[in-house]
């Protein structure tokens, strides 16, 4: 008489969840990871963009220059993103949503790119949507805020 032999599947413990490492030093606590600064100056309103855009904030940073084309009052809005040290496809999609917006309102968008925003524009090819320009900025200027 012969037996047969069921082989049982070995039950392993579902793997633990892995936590999001940091890219860079700009993702720790003491620095944040997307902020944007407005402010006025001769026929332009300028939001200064600085830190990390990704997936996680690029709807913030939409928000926040929709927000501040909405604050313009006739002026031209200015993106200076010289102070990004990382830009995705997300913080892409959120400036060309943000130009559609302007283009709807009459508003003039100008982009100060930046290396990694300048980088990200030529290799999509969309360079050519955005009118690129520095915009000097007037120092201690009273109105200014953070977004």
């Amino acid at each position: 008489m012969t037996r047969k032999f069921r082989a049982r599947k070995a039950i392993r413990p579902p793997p633990a969840p892995r936590r999001a490492q940091p890219r860079s030093p700009a993702a720790t606590a003491s620095h944040p990871v997307l902020s944007t600064d407005l402010r006025r100056t001769t026929g332009h309103l300028v939001a200064q963009v600085s830190g990390e855009v990704d997936q996680d904030n690029a709807d913030d940073l939409r928000h926040t220059l929709t927000d501040a084309l909405a604050r313009t009052d006739g002026r031209n809005l200015h993106v200076d993103m010289a102070r990004v040290t990382f830009c995705d496809s997300s913080g892409l999609h959120a400036l060309l949503a943000v130009r559609t917006q302007a283009e709807d309102a009459a508003t003039e968008l100008s982009l100060e790119p930046g290396a990694y925003v300048d980088r990200l524009l030529d290799l999509t090819g969309t360079r050519a949507l955005f009118k690129v320009a520095h915009v000097p900025t007037s120092p201690g200027h009273p109105d200014v805020w953070t977004a």
